[in-house]
């Protein structure tokens, strides 16, 4: 678990910045796909790759993110 009671006295080490790195990994979750991911969760965001598109004037990106209404249903809202 990565540390929370941090003072200005104390110094910042490597491992310290590997353990908040770890975590921050281990609750995303970034996919980049033609198709939405299938089992997304709240932590997950999506980038589809929509190549050349002529009706975008060229190349565009899709990203969604993970949401819900407070049920148990989750989608992908585009941002």
């Amino acid at each position: 678990m990565v540390k929370t009671d941090w003072t200005m006295n104390d110094a910042v080490k490597p491992e310290d910045m590997n353990q908040i790195g770890q975590e921050i990994n281990a609750k995303t979750v970034t996919v980049l796909s033609a198709t939405p991911p299938e089992n997304p969760t709240l932590n997950t965001i999506w980038y589809e790759d929509l190549g050349e598109n002529p009706d975008l004037g060229g190349g565009g990106l899709v990203i969604a993110n993970a949401s819900t209404d407070g049920d148990e249903e989750i989608w992908l809202e585009e941002i």
